[in-house]
């Protein structure tokens, strides 16, 4: 899947491909972790061992799609607080320019 995703880059931005393609490679890890979990491997300390990499490997991946999240939704706050900031000075001069036409029409 990975390779798949590599080659059609399914997302219109870089971003989101590269994002696609390490989860899929996480997931891969977390089934090898899986794996490891069965009677594939006998020793009992090693599975615990590997339950532990296995609880570590998924709150890091929560973390790590989180925190993606997060700093989107931060960008996009500050982005649209500034086209905001940029529409009403936009109006502002708009307003001032349409006096300046008036006055100089009532002059005339």
């Amino acid at each position: 899947m990975i390779i798949l995703v590599g080659q059609l880059q399914p997302f219109k931005l870089p971003k989101e491909n590269i994002v696609d393609m390490a989860n899929e490679f996480a997931i891969c890890i977390l089934i090898y972790h899986l794996i490891c979990l069965t009677d594939f491997v006998l020793d009992p300390n090693t599975r615990l061992v590997i339950g532990d990499s296995l609880i570590l490997f998924v709150f890091l991946l929560i973390g790590y799609n989180l925190g993606l999240i997060c700093t989107d939704s931060i960008t996009k706050v500050f982005r649209r607080s500034y086209l905001e900031q940029q529409k009403a000075e936009n109006i502002k001069n708009f307003l001032i320019w349409k006096r300046i036409d008036a006055y100089r029409e009532k002059v005339k």
